[in-house]
């Protein structure tokens, strides 16, 4: 089952990466989805193409999806050929790993959000959401590029870090050239995580990115005495080991 979306714009957040809004029309019920949730983009050769919702589960008059430009690989050909319509076709948002309506923490008990490139649409749906319901608990964004070019976008951070005095920004740069004048931290995500935490007692931990990413941070993270009962991916549905 598919509904069309006007496509209102595809704009550069980076040299790679594009935000994308798109708007439901003539849709009988109200979009309605979960913080974590995922679309799918009915391709023009008849696939379908997986995309992180962006966007606040509680504005759902459009679609934000932040999607990775690669001229080398044909979906991703397939996916900005398509967005050069004015009309395309949406799956309805679905997926299993999101935000609970009911979140189950104790009070000292962190929520970890780890994120590797354009995995940062996924945890910007929960982060909306858990701002939005004025969670306390201590909030983590672990969030992984290559480049600082590659963190966007800044200005949203800057207002979450304004505004919520329990959110905690994380960002990692991997790959640092000669005339990088990045001043943050370096390395791999789950070193920094596990610099961070002498444990994960009552932690709930959200991980986005690729699956080769997402399971070596598992697994890390289990060799540093977390349950697996605690993590949630996509990646665990999608790719399973």
């Amino acid at each position: 089952m598919h509904f069309p979306c006007s496509v209102v714009s595809c704009t550069p957040l980076t040299t790679s990466i594009y935000k994308v809004i798109l708007r439901p029309i003539n849709k009988p019920q109200p979009l309605a989805f979960s913080a974590g949730q995922h679309i799918y983009l009915q391709l023009l050769t008849g696939e379908s193409c997986a995309f992180s919702i962006a966007s606040s589960p509680r504005d759902t008059s459009t679609i934000e999806l932040h999607i990775l430009n690669d001229p080398e690989q044909e979906t991703s050909r397939q996916v900005f050929k398509l967005l050069k319509r004015t009309i395309v076709n949406v799956e309805p948002p679905q997926g299993d790993c999101f935000l609970p309506e009911q979140l189950t923490l104790e009070p000292a008990s962190p929520l970890i959000l780890i994120a590797a490139g354009t995995g940062f649409a996924q945890m910007q749906s929960i982060l909306h959401e858990v701002f939005a319901r004025g969670i306390r608990n201590p909030v983590y964004l672990y969030r992984g590029a290559r480049k600082t070019a590659n963190l966007y976008p800044s200005e949203l951070i800057e207002d979450w870090l304004n505004a919520h005095d329990n959110f905690h920004y994380i960002p990692i740069i991997s790959e640092m050239g000669e005339d990088c004048h990045w001043r943050g931290r370096e390395g791999l995500l789950h070193d920094a995580v596990c610099e961070d935490f002498d444990h994960f007692n009552g932690a709930r931990v959200f991980i986005s990115g690729s699956p080769a990413m997402v399971y070596a941070t598992l697994d890390v993270l289990v060799a540093h005495g977390i349950n697996e009962d605690q993590v949630q991916s996509d990646t665990f549905t999608y790719a399973p080991r």
